[in-house]
């Protein structure tokens, strides 16, 4: 009988089986439990003599070896070296992994280093052909800028000495490059104002969000008055309220003394407005002097 045979496990059993088994068999067959049993006794011995041996895995490894099926049988402490390999190649696997994820990363992080490089210098160049190809055109648009402020400052000028003609000139050519321009569309209206030609200022002033500043609604009072020959005492209520808004211009003043005096106003309101105009630049003093003695 072995000693598989003894404890009753069969030779795959597992340490834990085999140790479950001595603890019954040698409870069973001990001594105390069997007083003057000489084959307790000797059973008892068998028990403990195999439990010595199967435990231990060397010397178990050994007695299978000596029984003639270490070949047949996959022992426990077998798949303990198994395991143990296998955790030892995992864990190189592991580290292979992690080298090799580490040195991608860091050819990553190369490589878009490289990428920022090449990208910095491309955008470079291309900011560099954007500004010699805009460069002609940013010129242009300066220089016509310019030229257009010189223009405007020159008709101002015309307009202030009443030479009226060159002021239209100048002021049709900036037109027509700016034609939505309200300082340039302000002085139009101011020269052919000044030109009498109150039909123009009218039809560009008229029906138009513009006469809500009271630059132009000066102007469109003043010229759909003197256009359609009415509407007198509506015009003297707006050139007040121009007045009021912060209009100041001689062009004002002379204007509604004009209208005062045509509506037989008192005289002394009238010179009021006639003196405030020439102090502001107004030429036409031959009124003054007529009207205010």
């Amino acid at each position: 009988m072995n000693y598989y045979e003894i404890l009753g496990v069969s030779p795959q059993a597992s340490l834990l089986e085999i140790k479950n088994a001595y603890k019954k068999l040698a409870f069973r067959y001990h001594p105390d439990q069997n007083p003057n049993d000489a084959k307790a006794e000797e059973m008892f011995k068998k028990i403990n003599e195999a439990y010595q041996t199967l435990s231990d895995a060397q010397k178990r490894h050994f007695y299978d070896v000596k029984l003639g099926f270490t070949q047949e049988i996959n022992y426990s402490y077998y798949y303990q070296d198994y395991q143990k390999k296998q955790e030892a190649e995992q864990k190189v696997k592991v580290e292979i992994l992690k080298n090799f994820f580490r040195k991608y990363q860091e050819e990553q992080k190369a490589e878009q280093k490289e990428i920022e490089k090449i990208n910095k210098k491309t955008n470079f160049w291309i900011a560099l052909a954007l500004v010699l190809i805009l460069l002609p055109a940013i010129y242009l648009t300066i220089q016509e800028k310019y030229q257009l402020r010189e223009m405007y400052a020159q008709a101002q000028i015309y307009l202030r000495t009443y030479q009226l003609r060159k002021a239209d000139s100048l002021v049709h050519l900036i037109r027509r490059k700016k034609p939505k321009d309200l300082d340039y569309l302000l002085l139009y209206v101011k020269v052919h104002f000044k030109m009498q030609d109150y039909k123009e200022v009218f039809r560009m002033l008229d029906n138009s969000y513009l006469i809500k500043s009271p630059d132009f609604r000066f102007y469109w009072a003043i010229s759909r008055y003197k256009y359609q020959r009415e509407h007198l005492a509506e015009t003297i209520q707006v050139l007040q309220e121009v007045e009021k808004s912060g209009f100041r211009e001689s062009d004002l003043y002379f204007e509604r003394a004009m209208i005062k005096f045509s509506l037989n106003a008192d005289s002394k309101s009238i010179c009021q407005d006639l003196e405030l105009a020439l102090k502001m630049g107004e030429f036409r003093a031959a009124h003054y002097q007529f009207i205010c003695p």
